[in-house]
């Protein structure tokens, strides 16, 4: 099913089957096909969405986005006016009885004859069709290499970690590469809104609100920055910026503590710079991370980060510089933290210069995919593509 999205342009995205995307205006266009079988948001969805949004701008790139059918990705993908195809990326019985998605992405591919196919994670990896093209897996998580042994050719790790675990099973290395996250550049006048939403979440203006972006899960470590600031003043208050099972059990928790009037759970929010406004510093106390965007979320909007020592953070930041480390899972060190910054000023603004010049270095929308597209081309050989 084609998307034609209602805000798209006339001249925005050209629709891969139509007869100006078969034309010569094409033919030294570098063809890409990205897949997405999620159904909700999430840190890699979110970051699928930067990604494609920014290739679909790039003049060397024709695009073709597939999602799931009804997703969150496919109402994002219309917000930006981008079209794309939909599949059913079912379970089990789709992927092994009735192929629905398989027909369904077989036939996308060979409308479109990309160079390239880039998969997202497993549900859209096991609907890859194999062809003339060059099949990758992008992958932020540590995942079963079973799933990808013979169903694509090439695989991308968001970080060197990531990476050496492909090899060290069985993966060959000269088929791994390196290719990092960016943080979308923070929307415009944001800051001015600083005033705006602390009314909107009822946040005085003299307090200090932290900031926790990402699925209220386990892993993420929101409970821990509750029982941080239990014992901290009044004036201490946390911005949960996301949605998740653990939800329920947070919101509970912060009773427990006797802080819910300064916790505030804002829901899944498709834009960071919004309750970023309201923010002083930026938490990541994940108990589990292989890469962490929020990293270079915090750092894009030049906020002060704190963040754990999981394998992503404890790669990406250094200590004291672009942010503090603390142990993972320990409430002490994360609450002695928050205090420090609280009492040091110049602490909080070399931590935000330092972070953000980081974030432009090696983390922006333009380094990133730079690096996107000098890969696919070495993938067809850096030869004129047809």
């Amino acid at each position: 099913m084609t998307i034609h999205c209602a805000s798209a342009s006339p001249s925005s995205i050209i629709s891969p089957y139509s007869h100006q995307a078969r034309s010569s205006n094409r033919m030294s266009k570098l063809r890409i096909m990205h897949t997405l079988g999620a159904a909700q948001a999430g840190g890699a969805e979110t970051f699928f969405i930067r990604l494609v949004a920014a290739l679909a701008e790039h003049p060397d790139i024709d695009l073709l986005p597939v999602v799931r059918e009804g997703s969150w990705a496919s109402q994002q993908l219309c917000r930006r006016g981008i079209r794309h195809e939909t599949a059913a990326f079912g379970g089990w019985a789709d992927r092994s009885i009735t192929r629905t998605t398989a027909r369904r992405m077989r036939a996308h591919a060979e409308a479109f004859r990309p160079h390239v196919i880039q998969s997202w994670m497993n549900r859209a990896t096991a609907h890859m069709p194999a062809g003339p093209w060059t099949r990758v897996a992008r992958l932020g998580g540590y995942y079963d290499m079973k799933y990808y042994r013979g169903t694509v050719d090439e695989l991308v790790g968001i970080t060197q970690a990531l990476c050496d675990y492909f090899i060290e099973n069985g993966w060959p290395a000269d088929r791994v590469t390196w290719l990092d996250n960016f943080a979308e550049t923070p929307t415009s006048g944001w800051e001015a809104r600083r005033q705006e939403m602390r009314a909107q979440y009822g946040i005085p203006e003299h307090a200090t609100a932290l900031l926790l972006a990402g699925r209220l899960h386990k892993v993420k470590g929101v409970d821990l920055t509750l029982r941080a600031i239990a014992p901290l003043p009044d004036n201490i208050w946390v911005i949960a910026a996301g949605n998740g099972p653990e939800e329920d059990a947070l919101r509970a928790l912060s009773r427990d503590l006797g802080i819910d009037k300064r916790v505030v759970f804002t829901g899944w929010v498709n834009d960071i710079s919004v309750p970023a406004a309201a923010a002083d510093y930026w938490l990541a106390p994940s108990r589990w991370e292989p890469m962490g965007s929020t990293v270079l979320d915090a750092w894009a909007h030049g906020k002060p980060l704190i963040a754990s020592r999981a394998a992503g953070p404890a790669s990406l930041i250094d200590e004291g510089k672009t942010g503090l480390l603390v142990d993972v899972g320990d409430v002490e060190t994360l609450r002695a933290a928050i205090v420090r910054l609280t009492q040091d000023p110049a602490l909080r603004a070399a931590l935000a210069e330092n972070g953000y010049e980081r974030y432009v270095a090696r983390h922006s929308k333009t380094v990133i995919v730079d690096a996107y597209l000098k890969y696919y081309r070495k993938l067809i050989g850096g030869n004129a593509v047809s």
